[in-house]
Formats: structure tokens, sequence, C-alpha cells
């Protein structure tokens, strides 16, 4: 604000901090003033107010008691929802994380070969208000991967898969992308790699002459051990969520020929 003469830019200052202290309800804290001469030896000048952002609770006016927003250029009373949803009393989702394993089977040709554990995954809203842009990522671990087959086996994803930092796996949601309250979306699968445990000899299932020369039968065991899978779930309105998931170990036997 300029100072015309005959005002002292310092009084106006001061002036201006008193009228916000007692017509802002509750007090801004940060607020910071400087003034600049507009001569060498007048007592006019301007004085710069700087009013910080603030994150807390929406503030009001001590002259009619109303709420205001800031819009474009323009200052306007706040609407009732605007006032209800600054002070956060609309109602929020509640995510969780729905995991389980569907299956362990070979894994199919053209893939890493091997056995390997599938687990079905998604988020489950259990509060009141709608997920709006629902997130979840996975830290990635050497035996464990995002399926690329999504969740219905043709790359189809419950959310999107988004490119991310190595360590982690990445589902963001956009725009149009919302969970209801109870509903469940399975999003997609994880797939952990078995790890080879050894072989026993078993007696032969099979008949004279089906084995070749040199073979004989054994049963290999593979397991999937335990994991501590950690993730974490965010949504619009929502505190990010971190936790971790105990996967149990699995085991998978399969009779195979060896020397």
């Amino acid at each position: 604000m300029r100072c015309s003469d005959g005002y002292d830019r310092h009084a106006v200052a001061s002036a201006a901090l008193d009228i916000i202290l007692q017509s802002v309800e509750p007090g801004i804290e940060g607020i910071r003033t400087k003034t600049i001469a507009d001569g060498k030896s007048k007592p006019s000048g301007f004085v710069l107010l700087f009013v910080p952002a603030s994150n807390k609770s929406p503030r009001r006016s001590k002259v009619d008691w109303r709420f205001y927003v800031h819009i474009a250029s323009g200052t306007l009373p706040m609407e009732f929802f605007q006032i209800e949803e600054r002070f956060g009393r609309r109602p929020l989702p509640r995510l969780s994380l729905v995991i389980e394993v569907s299956n362990m089977m070979m894994d199919p040709p053209g893939h890493d070969g091997g056995v390997i554990r599938r687990l079905d995954f998604g988020l489950r809203n259990d509060g009141r208000g709608i997920a709006k842009f629902p997130g979840l990522r996975f830290r990635r671990s050497h035996a464990m991967r995002l399926d690329n087959f999504g969740i219905d086996g043709n790359m189809g994803f419950g959310l999107p898969s988004r490119p991310s930092e190595p360590e982690w796996i990445v589902i963001r949601g956009g725009v149009d992308d919302v969970i209801y309250p109870g509903e469940t979306r399975r999003i997609g699968k994880l797939i952990q790699t078995a790890v080879h445990k050894g072989d026993r000899g078993i007696p032969p299932t099979l008949a004279p002459g089906q084995l070749a020369t040199g073979f004989t039968q054994a049963e290999r065991l593979l397991v999937c051990e335990a994991l501590d899978l950690e993730y974490e779930i965010s949504a619009e309105g929502t505190a990010t969520h971190s936790a971790v998931h105990a996967l149990a170990q699995d085991e998978f036997r399969l009779t195979v020929a060896v020397r």
C-alpha cells in the first residue's frame, strides 16, 4: 500500500497489523512488513505486507463473522460446502490392502520358467467417503515382480500401472479412477519366484521304458519363502499410509527325472 504525504509509513504498517489482529479469527502467524521510503526525508512511502499461506483451518472475519476465499483478483464469501470441506468434515475414505494367494504353478512358456506364486491384490474402501486419486506402491524385492498380464490375464489392471524408480512398483489412479465406499477394487497380480531347496529320491512311478536310461525319479521341493512386503496407500485428502504385509512360506513339490 502507498502512504500519501502526511502519513508516516511506519505508523501505517503498525496500524495495518492492528487491523489484522483485531479483525481476523484465529490470528495469523508469520505476517511480515516492510516499509519503503518515498524520498530521502519524507515519512511517507510504501508499506509491504506478507501474509503466509496456511494449511490449517480457515479463518473468519470478526466484522461480519463470515469466511472468505480469494478467487482470481477478488474475495468472495465461502459457501457452506467449502467451509465444511476446509474443516475436514466431509466423509473420508479409508483404504486398506487386500492381498491373497491365487495359486502356485509352473511359469508359462516364454517367461522365466520355474515355479511361481501368484498373489491377487487390490484396495478396499471401508470409509464413508469416495477415494479419489487412489494410489498403491510396493517396494520391489529380488523375488517379487508385477504380473504384466494384469488381473484378468489380458493386460487389464483395476488401476493404471505407472512408471517409477527401480525400487518401487507403482499403481496410481487418475481423475476418473475412484473407489466408492464399501467397494473392493481388484487391481492386479504380483509374482514371486520359488527357490529350489533340493531333490529327494522316490520309488519310480513310470512304467519300464518310459524313463530314459540313466535317469531316476525324484521329488523336487520348491519354496516361495516368507516375505515382508512393504507398501504405501494414498488418496486425495488422506495421509499416506505405510505398512508391511507378511506373506507366509509356500511349498511346491514336483516329480522330476534326474541323473
